[in-house]
Parts: structure tokens; C-alpha cells; sequence
């Protein structure tokens, strides 16, 4: 049948929808990406007299779910998500995208975007050190900006820097970003009281010279980290723009490989004025019942006290407990575990 034409029937169509020999032509066309949300009918009817540029939106911040939606409402499709650690953002929430934001990009056009997958917990918390130069503060050490920077005062080596994670964490990475390129000799300790130190990462003998270097930490319980430095390129004083580590907090009283042979029970649980701790015992032996709240934070002891092997009941009383959720940690012979109550 006749295209663009008067008849089906052998006349020609329209010059309008002619193509002829003589004649240059120049043609066109747009690929957008698509996913299940987009509707591929009405996209089809669009006319495009140019090409549509849109400004790429700031995505930093925004959940996985905020950032997809506006995105989409911008007028281009989620692309890539992947994810890495993060300072000052949240876990879930968007830390970089490409294309940046504000620039100009067709309309449809990918945008990938990060996700923190972990919270540097060094963050802006209290340090002491060695020394200090004027400008170049311990506090800089671990502020979040790389153009800030810790230095010692003098050129000598075995120069060290400490941080209070002001709590127990269990460790799982660390990054470094170095003032300049070069093998830096170092070693990480941790500890819970600031007076035992443990080696948990020791590169004394490395040869590695990123000028940021990350990797595996695996302390657990951990509450201080000093990074010692014995050693610096070229004689250059020691110095590092920012130290990140990244872990969970501690769940205090879990003591892996240790089971639970003693039957263990809190009633009523919610607690509204008084409850009872049931526990039996396979031995005799010290039995330890404290009571923590959701930080950590010890309120009281329930129970210290040497009891034979049998069955006991202990009262828990409110009192003075705020609402909330509580950690029963019980140690005796044969049980090593944590219970969680809640107080109405």
C-alpha cells in the first residue's frame, strides 16, 4: 500500500515523504535506556526537534530509595549502585554519583551513584599524640578532611598518634592517607584500657607506597588504636592527612565457642514492676548477673554470688529504670550469654 500518497493503487507519495538520489540527507535518532517503571508507549510519541539536555540532580545524602526517585523525576535512569565506607554519612545513604551534580547530561542518560556501607567510627573523636605542629593539629588526624593533616614537631621517628573511639568496637578496616607517596613503616595497636596494647596490624617492613593505604583489622573489643611510625620516605616527618577504621560495637558479655548448658529465663519480659531470672546450674560456682542498657553502660549488679548446682529463681525489681531496652549479662559455670529485657 501507497505511504504518504492520495491512493494505494500506484500512486507515488508525497515529495514530502520521498527520498531522492540527488539530494543529501541527514538523519537521526535517540536511544533511551528503560527499565520497569518506564512506559516504552508514551515515550514513543515524544518529538525531539534537539537534543534534550537536563541538569544532573545532587544526590548526596539521600537514601538508595530517595535517590532512585529523583532521579527519575529528573528525567533519567538509575544506573550502577555500588558501595564503600564513608565519614559523616549515615549507613544507606548516598556518598558520591557520576555524573557529578549540575552537569548538563541528555535527557535519559545513566546516573550511578555510592552507598555507604559503613560509618568511619574515628570520626572527629578525641586523640592524643606525641606532638604537634602549629598548624598541622592531632585533630586534624582524623576530621574527615583530606586537605587537613596531623604532623609531629620534630623529624625524629617512632612518632605515635591515639584515638578514643569512646566505646568498644569490633574492627574490620582501616585506611590511612599518608602526606606523600612512599613506604611508611608502621604498626596499629589497640587496646580496651589504654594501658595493654596489642599489635593488630604491623607493616614495620612494608613496601607498600600508596600514598592511602587501607586494610583488614580484626580486633575485637576494642576501645583505643595507636598507629606507631618508625619510619618515613625520603626522612620526611611524620605525618598522615586522615586515619579512618570501620567495625560494629562490641555486644557485650558474647564469648564465641562458650554454649549456654543452664536453662535461662526472664518473666514477665517486658518488665513492669517486678520479674524473675530463672537459671539452673550443672555446677557449682560463681554466678555474675549484671544488667547494662542499650549503650553499653553498666546500671547495676543483680547478682554476684558463689551458688551450688541446682535451680534458682532471682527477682529483678524497675525501681528506678527508665523505659527502655536492657542487657542481662550472665556469667556462671557452664553459661556465658546476654539477655535482652525491655522495661515498660
Amino acid at each position: 500500500m501507497g505511504v504518504g500518497g492520495d491512493d494505494s493503487w500506484g500512486a507515488l507519495p508525497h515529495d514530502e515523504f520521498r527520498i531522492f538520489p540527488d539530494q543529501n540527507y541527514k538523519f537521526s535518532f535517540r536511544l533511551s535506556p528503560a527499565d520497569s517503571l518506564t512506559n516504552e508507549m508514551l515515550l514513543s510519541t515524544k518529538k525531539y526537534t534537539s537534543i534534550a539536555m537536563e541538569k544532573v540532580p545532587d544526590l548526596i545524602g539521600l537514601t538508595e530509595e530517595e535517590a532512585r526517585q529523583v532521579i527519575i523525576e529528573h528525567g533519567f535512569t538509575p544506573g550502577d549502585i555500588s558501595n564503600g565506607f564513608c565519614t559523616g554519612y549515615d549507613k544507606g545513604e548516598v556518598i558520591g554519583q557520576v555524573p557529578e551534580a549540575g552537569e548538563e547530561m541528555i535527557s535519559g542518560s545513566l546516573i550511578n551513584y555510592k552507598l555507604c556501607k559503613g560509618t568511619n567510627i574515628a570520626y572527629k573523636k578525641p586523640v592524643t599524640f606525641i606532638s604537634e605542629q602549629s598548624n598541622n593539629l592531632g585533630k586534624y588526624g582524623n576530621d574527615g578532611n583530606y586537605s587537613t593533616r596531623w604532623c609531629a614537631s620534630d623529624g625524629d621517628m617512632n612518632k605515635w598518634w591515639v584515638v578514643d573511639l569512646k566505646g568498644n568496637y569490633d574492627l574490620s578496616e582501616y585506611g590511612i592517607k599518608w602526606e606523600f607517596e612512599g613506604a611508611y613503616k608502621y604498626k596499629i595497636e589497640v587496646s580496651e584500657d589504654k594501658l595493654n596494647w596489642t599489635v593488630a596490624v604491623n607493616k614495620s617492613n612494608t613496601n607498600n607506597t600508596d600514598q592511602y593505604q587501607i586494610g583488614r583489622i580484626t580486633s575485637k573489643n576494642v576501645r583505643y588504636i595507636r598507629i606507631s611510625v618508625s619510619g618515613t620516605p625520603g626522612n620526611y616527618w611524620v605525618s598522615f592527612y586522615e586515619f579512618e577504621v570501620y567495625g560494629t560495637e562490641t555486644v557485650l558479655g558474647i564469648k564465641p565457642g562458650i554454649q549456654n548448658s543452664g536453662k535461662l529465663n526472664v518473666f514477665p519480659n517486658p518488665v513492669k514492676d517486678i520479674s524473675f531470672f530463672e537459671y539452673s546450674l550443672s555446677a557449682n560456682g560463681n554466678v555474675l548477673v549484671d544488667l547494662f542498657d542499650a549503650q553499653g553502660i553498666k546500671v547495676k549488679t543483680i547478682l554476684n554470688e558463689v551458688k551450688k548446682k541446682g535451680n534458682y529463681r532471682t527477682i529483678i525489681e524497675r525501681n528506678e529504670l527508665e523505659p527502655g531496652i536492657y542487657l542481662l549479662h550472665v556469667s556462671a559455670p557452664g553459661i556465658s550469654t546476654v539477655i535482652k529485657v525491655s522495661v515498660l
